[in-house]
């Protein structure tokens, strides 16, 4: 295994007020910029309103703008973790014995050099997949659970394994692109179905 670094920290930026204008603040949780009017909060008095007619207007265009931003904002970190899910030590084996689901895992580390030339990989594989009822997508962190690794016999990174009630079912061992994953996964799925009904 080749170690190399593996770190994407958000970086706070200095916002710096404008001349003759609205002071503005910066709230970031995520990977894009969100910009907080001060200026919201209107002076609605009535010498305010008699300096500057306009000013409620503005103030409740502003609110309005602001509501709207925090929305999407809301949407977005719902999004992002409904396609693949982190699974640890504690989550696992309950996770992987759900009834009538097809759990698909990465097994990584932050330093394998092979896990970091995956990319995106994981992610485009849980949007395709994300309509799929009975299969999900997940994630194990070998760095930071270190037993459930141990568990399921990893010994090299990146691993892909298939989980069906509990039991692993299969080992993917194909060419690294999301229609092959997906490919697999759609199989091994249908496979596992199949038997079940059999059994039953």
């Amino acid at each position: 295994m080749i170690e190399v670094g593996c770190n994407h920290t958000i970086r706070p930026k200095t916002i710096r007020p404008m001349t003759n204008g609205p002071t503005y603040t910066k709230s970031s949780p995520i990977d894009f910029t969100l910009f907080v009017p001060l200026a919201a909060v209107v002076d609605d008095t009535p010498s305010a309103r008699a300096m500057d007619p306009a000013a409620p207007r503005r103030g409740r265009l502003q609110i309005h703008l602001l509501v709207v931003a925090l929305t999407v904002l809301v949407a977005l970190v719902a999004r992002s973790g409904a396609e693949v899910i982190t699974l640890t030590e504690e989550t696992f084996s309950d996770k992987i014995k759900e009834k009538d689901t097809v759990w698909f895992v990465q097994f990584c580390v932050p330093w394998c050099k092979h896990c970091k030339n995956l990319g995106t990989l994981w992610e485009d594989l849980g949007k395709v997949i994300e309509g799929e009822d009975e299969i999900e997508i997940g994630q194990v962190d070998c760095g930071v659970s270190k037993p459930v690794c141990s568990k399921v016999d990893i010994h090299s990174y990146p691993t892909f394994k298939v989980f069906y009630e509990g039991e692993e079912v299969a080992k993917y061992k194909g060419p690294r692109d999301v229609e092959s994953l997906k490919n697999f996964v759609l199989n091994e799925a249908e496979k596992a179905g199949e038997a079940k009904l059999q059994a039953d």
